[in-house]
């Protein structure tokens, strides 16, 4: 080991000691066809492999490792690329650095500050050279790579078709192309990130020379994914934490990775919200750009060679994706790391970041080249680039919609196929196969490439990863307050209850049965007290698979240990509350070691229950599958503990079951320890025989039934031997173990697809007229049924809002506001774009005019057509939200036919609704996905749904959320042009949009532009070629560039970080130098003779940059041109103001001087002088004077006016949403419904056949009370699992409510009727098997088991209405799964079965006369047991000793009256008990209808 430097030398500077362990682990070679194994791209020996490397040795030791990994990647290599192999085998031995040298970080860089990419390039320079100075980056090269995927019908769908490109590091590739382009499988397959199981990869990948090694190629390239997978209970900054504490190396200090957290996210603009939690559906958090934000800084956190970034500026701006994207390709120049990155609207500033680009079109390469080469490279196919289109635009369009670039209109090319051909016949293509083939025209022969690739799986150790998943686990646990105080509760409220219900319980004969019922309960309530965790992995499996499968940050072992360890410590508090509550209220056993064994039993039996659930939950795919099966899990366990029927009734195939249940080792255990020792004596009126037949037949001799507790525990079949309690404990605890491993397994093994992965669906041919249909979606809109159908007719709205301000509660009290008194209006056949960088409140703006807010505080007026918004809005507005919420099971026709028959005019025919609905989905190109289910559905086409949904209510006002975000450049042309057309067919459009091309922004007529904080800084016509917005800034000192897209002008103007062209200019050049500055200086050689070479082609490739810049001006004649455009908009200037002038406007001489040259220009510099300059402006003035104006809206202007919110009736709206409900629950979760109607029937079978055949002596009689009891209980099962189907469709009912598609009580009506046939399906198929095998009336009358029918009917309706209700009123599943959990077993508490009717205390009464189970429990007895009569067996017969010395026999129980008695059950009530079962259940669902009012 080399020597230290003394820490007393560098007092002043940061010391770190650099461990590179870099152990070669074994190579795995890149296969063609993708095994099982493959698929997973984790390898199980992988997971919990750390290796770590000390001193000499081991340093040799991994040389020899490397040098094996060498010879086995030769076979993997192209067979003239060996030998070049060999030469970098003996350079790379002779260039090994020794390890463990200290490394020093500068106090100034320590404190650099970091806010440009220029100070961002040389931060990362200077770090680079410190901790990586041999870095070189990596070389990707890809050859005639063919990826295929399985389809359901057997077939398979070529997605990427013989691709072969390059790139090198400090390169930044721009990967475009249309939807199904094969964009992301592409980035997939590089990041070693199979999408499909079973799929098929042809072709050679290699990165430096070297194929794919799936066991730690994820710590040389990161794959930024395009759905945003995060916790939403964490804050930003502890997001980004997390991410960078799991790939930064261990070695460096805590200031150095806070500098880097700080600097990243000052970098992606999230300092604001740096402690704002991400939040979900259901938790409030950042925007879907912060969002978006987050997800590109969790992978930059990690230092990695090749980044994959999958449209990582979707919903963001363009003045931000400017800012992040430059700043990544300052970290590339500087770090030298290799960029791919998909895009779908890239501005032409961010397009110009770019030096390769890669399209991609239906899977084939159509070209790949430097940038500036490609428009060039169309040309020659035929194709005419537009004056002053952006590039990006081109590119992106002319291969989905090649004939609208030719002159023709017939393009030479049409398809992905041909285009493909075309370019493999180019001269582009074979200089692409010379440099793949040979590595040398790819790496430079003097470079020894030094990557990460000998890196371990993991950047640090498994102990640092547990101490991290722990730190998160607990954030989470802590942040989710409302479960952990609601099982908190519900333990101490049943504590409470049974504390005081068996208080003082005594050493009665009572007390005896009353001991086992509150044991056996105890044992229920931690059982099915563990429910409330049901729903807790469902939330995190999305982002642990991707964490640990993708981004490989931790194992399985740290994270589930951390998932588990808050749950041991909240299961100990549950049963610490439970126990302490009831243990002494009860006067249970006062011995200490009594009582730490009673908790220490339940403890183990919820951790029991616990572990169950996490297996479950791990081998699932939701939630609703785990609230079906754990439940019935639980009771089948539960029935043959020996509680319920004891062992020696227990027939021999279900015997193993008993001594299988957890329940029966954790009750035997619980009753030892409790009765073991205890002596029983009997009341008056409990002694056997009764005092009036003791004297008639007995000599007044009576005897206990229970004199001491080892009778009690005989009676019921266990050990008579105090020590086997420990037993019992071990057996559970020994359980919990297997299931810990069980639960770790599936964890570990069983995988599931990510969040946003998309299915593939089966290849259709398009017919003739679809093609045709596509190509002119978006420029001819067949929606025009203007005067053709009464009720269909477009006649649009006046909005107008004046001086509107909103207030939200802050912080920390008082308020914040969000809006600041904005002033606007939009006339029919308008189209407005709604424009501010992040924070502006634009959607919030678009909330208010949508009437969307249900808080805060409005000011101001917004007027329709002049008048105040009433209940009628809906009728003729609808909006469009920027998340795509749509109902979860239905298809894409089915969701839009939906919208258009409940909100179209009831007076318009079915078949003019319908023919109105093709022809949306036909117009919007979604006839192919027509039959596809919207949760399936990619992004860009659920916007399109979206879109289409809101438009089939035949709207006159649209108001549009970010329609765009999301959407390549000709899907967003395609539509914006359909909403440019709806327009124009006379309605009224608002549109908020984050990041338009330069034609997008020129569709919209005016433009409401925000500066942050909700303030106004244009309001006005946008003019031809956008003339009078630019103009308008122009007047204020911001002048554009020419060539630039005028809407990322606008928006850098809203933030006044743009303020002429020419200081823009300068700073371009600026920071072209220190681009060009960084990326000379990283490239210093280790040698003399080497940096001489590469400063030899450093000289040449800086001649070539020249002469290519030189030649851009000659490029022109492929853009506008400029100086007859300049004409053009002085022409309009001057008539513009000559039509100022004849209007008699006092500020038109003003507004000239502003206009013209530069001696009238107001300069501004900040945002609040733009503001003011906007307040005072006549703009300003003239929107106020407008709107106050009485011909704002004609005289001859009448819409329709709407008596409701509704357009249709009731019948019609209650008929639709039935249809849709039916179709979810008995169509599209036919699974679900199919495994409903299983576990009844296993139930059934299993109750049958445990009781099969009950005789009629003192056994078979309180079987049959038994019997019914649990045959009873079951009915509350199907309830659990309807409970998260309701919240699947909660966030569309509200959009749906929102939009005014029905009335609440239809949607709750349509919950209880669609359910209705599964509960009496699921009835029938449970009572045939349940009821005949016992023979528990053996009579068989048909009226009693038609009875019995009845009953279980109306009890299983009870608790279906109850769990319905609950989901509709409670906020989260997991709550309403909770207090379910509550409600069932108190109903089952007060049911009269584990405490008889006269043992309850009188001030717990009323609960036994509420108790859905005692009523259903009561009915059943007395209608199937009464009239019976029972027997004993010879040794059933209780023994009285008499005078004589001799021993009477007495039988306890002869007749039904007599087990009635025991049980408090009244003869005459059977009626009365059904008849409370009709009417609670009508009373919840009347709950059921208001809570979803």
């Amino acid at each position: 080991m080399p020597s230290e430097i003394p820490l007393e030398n560098i007092s002043s500077s940061y010391i770190y000691d650099v461990q590179e362990n870099t152990p070669q682990l074994p190579s795995v070679s890149y296969d063609r066809q993708l095994s099982s194994e493959f698929a997973s791209a984790s390898p199980a020996y992988l997971e919990d492999e750390k290796p770590s490397y000390d001193g000499e040795a081991d340093d040799i030791e991994v040389e020899e490792e490397d040098e094996e990994k060498e010879e086995h990647d030769e076979h993997h290599r192209p067979r003239e690329n060996q030998e070049r192999s060999h030469s970098r085998k003996k350079k790379k031995k002779a260039g090994k650095q020794k390890k463990g040298a200290q490394v020093a970080f500068p106090e100034d860089l320590m404190h650099m500050k970091v806010e440009k990419p220029a100070e961002l390039a040389e931060y990362i320079k200077r770090v680079y050279t410190i901790l990586k100075p041999n870095q070189t980056g990596s070389w990707l090269s890809v050859k005639n790579l063919n990826y295929t995927v399985p389809l359901p019908n057997g077939g398979v769908k070529h997605i990427l078709k013989d691709i072969s490109f390059y790139a090198k590091p400090t390169q930044m590739v721009l990967v475009l192309g249309g939807p199904g382009g094969g964009r992301s499988s592409l980035f997939k397959i590089l990041a070693n990130v199979t999408p499909i199981k079973g799929s098929t990869i042809e072709g050679d990948i290699l990165f430096n020379d070297r194929p794919i090694n799936p066991v730690n190629h994820h710590r040389d390239v990161s794959y930024i994914t395009q759905a945003d997978n995060h916790i939403g209970l964490l804050t930003v900054k502890e997001t980004l934490y997390f991410s960078g504490e799991c790939v930064l190396p261990p070695y460096l200090s805590k200031e150095v990775k806070e500098q880097r957290l700080d600097i990243l996210l000052k970098l992606l603009g999230l300092s604001k919200a740096q402690d704002t939690l991400l939040g979900d559906e259901f938790i409030r958090g950042v925007s879907g750009g912060e969002k978006k934000r987050v997800t590109v800084g969790v992978d930059i956190m990690r230092g990695a060679n090749v980044y994959l970034l999958d449209e990582p500026t979707t919903g963001l701006d363009s003045v931000t994706s400017l800012e992040i994207l430059s700043s990544i390709r300052a970290l590339a120049k500087a770090g030298k790391l290799t960029v791919l990155c998909s895009l779908l609207q890239p501005p032409k500033e961010v397009f110009e970041l770019f030096d390769q680009i890669l399209i991609l079109n239906e899977g084939e390469i159509s070209y790949f080249g430097p940038t500036e080469e490609a428009i060039p490279y169309f040309e020659r196919l035929g194709y005419n680039y537009p004056e002053g289109l952006n590039p990006a635009e081109f590119l992106q369009e002319v291969c989905v919609v090649p004939d609208d670039y030719c002159d023709s209109h017939s393009a030479p090319f049409h398809n992905g196929a041909e285009f493909g051909d075309a370019f493999k016949r180019a001269p582009e293509h074979k200089e692409i196969m010379k440099v793949v083939n040979n590595v040398d025209y790819l790496i430079p022969p003097e470079i020894t490439p030094v990557d990460n690739v000998h890196e371990p799986v993991f950047a640090i150790g498994f102990w640092r990863q547990l101490e991290l998943n722990m730190w998160r686990s607990f954030k989470i646990t802590l942040r989710n307050q409302a479960p952990i105080f609601s099982r908190f509760f519900k333990n101490v409220l049943f504590g409470l209850i049974i504390g005081t219900l068996f208080v003082n319980i005594g050493f009665s004969q009572a007390s005896v049965t009353q001991r086992q019922g509150l044991l056996f309960f105890s044992l229920l309530i931690e059982f099915y007290g563990s429910m409330i965790t049901i729903s807790d992995l469902y939330v995190q499996r999305g982002v642990f698979t991707e964490q640990r499968d993708q981004r490989k940050w931790y194992s399985t072992l740290p994270y589930f240990i951390a998932y588990l360890t808050p749950q041991v410590i909240l299961v100990a508090i549950d049963v610490i509350l439970y126990s302490v509550t009831l243990y002494w209220l009860i006067d249970l056993q006062d011995q200490e070691a009594r009582f730490w064994y009673f908790l220490v039993m339940l403890y183990l039996i919820e951790i029991f229950g616990v572990l169950v659930i996490a297996i479950v939950s791990a081998v699932t795919p939701d939630s609703g599958f785990a609230a079906g099966i754990v439940p019935s899990f639980f009771i089948l366990l539960i029935l043959a503990s020996g509680f319920t029927i004891a062992r020696r009734n227990i027939p021999g195939w279900w015997i193993w079951l008993y001594w299988a249940s957890p329940v029966k080792w954790g009750y035997e255990g619980l009753l030892i320890n409790e009765v073991w020792g205890l002596t029983f004596s009997c009341n008056p009126n409990e002694a056997l025989p009764p005092t009036a037949i003791a004297n008639a037949e007995f000599g007044g001799a009576q005897v206990c039934r229970y004199n001491t507790g080892e009778d009690a525990v005989r009676q019921q079949n266990f050990s008579p031997n105090f020590w086997f309690r420990w037993i019992d404990l071990a057996v559970v605890g020994a359980y919990c173990v297997a299931l810990v491993l069980a639960a770790f397994m599936a964890l570990k093994y069983k995988k599931f697809e990510l969040k946003g992965e998309s299915k593939v669906a089966p290849e259709r041919k398009k017919s003739k007229k679809e093609k045709q249909r596509e190509q002119k979606v978006g420029d001819e809109v067949q929606i025009d049924v203007k005067n053709k159908t009464e009720g269909l007719e477009v006649y649009g709205s006046y909005l107008s809002f004046t001086d509107l301000r909103y207030f939200i509660k802050g912080e920390k009290g008082g308020e914040k506001q969000l809006l600041q008194g904005i002033t606007g209006y939009i006339k029919p056949g308008e189209l407005i774009a709604l424009m501010g960088p992040s924070g502006a409140g634009k959607s919030t703006l678009l909330d208010v005019l949508a009437d969307r807010k249900t808080t805060g505080r409005i000011t101001g007026e917004i007027l329709i057509n002049g008048k105040p918004r009433d209940a009628s809005f809906s009728r003729y507005a609808a909006y469009v939200t920027q998340t795509d919420i749509m109902f979860p099971t239905a298809t894409v026709k089915e969701a839009i036919e939906f919208s258009a028959m409940c909100r179209l005019p009831e007076h318009v025919a079915k078949e003019d609704k319908l023919d109105f609905v093709n022809k949306i989905i036909e117009d919007l190109g979604l006839t192919k996905i027509a039959n596809n289910i919207t949760s399936s559905l990619s992004l860009e086409q659920a916007k399109r749904v979206n879109i289409a949904v809101e438009l089939a209510a035949n709207p006159q006002m649209i108001f549009l959320d970010e329609p765009t975000s999301g959407l390549d450049s000709s899907a967003a042309r395609k539509v914006m042009k359909f909403v440019r057309r709806l327009s124009r067919q006379g309605r009224t459009i608002i549109c908020t949009i984050h990041q338009p091309g330069d034609e997008i922004f020129k569709m919209f007529d005016s433009l409401l532009l925000l500066a942050k904080e909700g303030r106004t800084v244009y309001f006005g016509d946008i003019g031809e070629n956008a003339a009078t917005v630019l103009d308008y800034c122009k007047a204020l000192g911001y002048e554009m560039e020419e060539g630039r897209n005028s809407a990322d002008f606008v928006l850098e103007f809203s933030t006044a970080t743009n303020k002429s062209a020419e200081s823009d200019k300068d700073d371009k050049e600026a920071n072209r130098d220190n681009s060009s500055e960084v990326e000379e200086d990283l490239e210093v050689a280790e040698s003399a003779e080497e940096e001489e070479r590469i400063g030899e082609e450093k000289d040449s490739e800086e001649r070539r940059e020249q002469e290519a810049d030189e030649s851009k001006p000659k490029k022109k004649s492929h853009h506008s041109d400029k100086d007859e455009d300049k004409k053009e908009d002085e022409e309009r200037d001057d008539d513009d103001e000559h039509a100022d002038n004849n209007d008699g406007d006092d500020s038109a001489e003003e507004e000239d001087d502003e206009g013209s040259g530069t001696s009238g220009v107001r300069h501004v510099n900040t945002v609040e002088e733009i503001v003011e300059a906007y307040r005072e402006s006549d703009m300003a003035s003239d929107a106020k004077h407008t709107i106050s104006n009485p011909e704002f809206i004609p005289p001859d202007f009448k819409p329709p006016e709407f008596s409701g919110k509704y357009a249709t009736t009731f019948a019609t709206q209650l008929n639709q949403n039935l249809k849709r409900e039916f179709t979810a629950l008995y169509v599209r979760r036919k699974g679900a419904t199919i495994f409903q109607f299983i576990r009844t029937l296993v139930f059934g079978i299993f109750l049958g056949t445990i009781f099969i055949v009950l005789r009629r002596d003192q056994d078979g009689a309180r079987n049959r009370e038994s019997w019914i009891f649990f045959s009873i209980l079951f009915s509350g099962f199907i309830g659990f699992s309807l409970i998260p189907n309701i919240f699947q469709e909660r966030a569309t009912f509200y959009r749906e409510q929102a939009s005014g598609s029905y009335k609440s009580t239809t949607y709750a009506l349509s919950l209880i009727l669609s359910v209705l046939p599964l509960v009496v399906a699921a009835t029938l198929i449970y009572v045939f098997p349940a009821y005949w095998p016992p023979n528990v009336e053996p009579r068989h009358t048909w009226t009693r088991f038609l009875f019995f029918v009845l009953i279980y009917l109306w009890v299983s309706v009870a608790f279906v209405a109850i769990a319905q209700f609950l989901a509709s009123a409670l906020p989260a599943e997991g709550i309403a799964i909770f207090v379910n959990g509550i409600v069932f077993p108190f109903f089952t508490l007060f049911a009269g079965f584990i405490i008889s009717r006269q043992d309850i205390p009188g001030w717990w009464i009323w609960a036994y006369w509420i108790s859905i189970v005692h009523y259903a429990v009561e009915a059943v007895s007395l209608e199937v047991v009464g009239g019976l009569n029972f027997y004993c067996k010879p040794d059933q017969f209780v023994q009285v000793p008499l005078a004589d010395g001799t021993f009477g026999q007495y039988c306890p129980i002869t007749t039904a009256d007599q087990l009635f008695e025991q049980f408090g059950l009244i003869h005459v009530w059977k009626w009365i008990d059904l008849g409370y079962l009709c009417g609670i259940s009508l009373v919840f669902y009347l709950l059921l209808i208001i809570a979803v009012a």
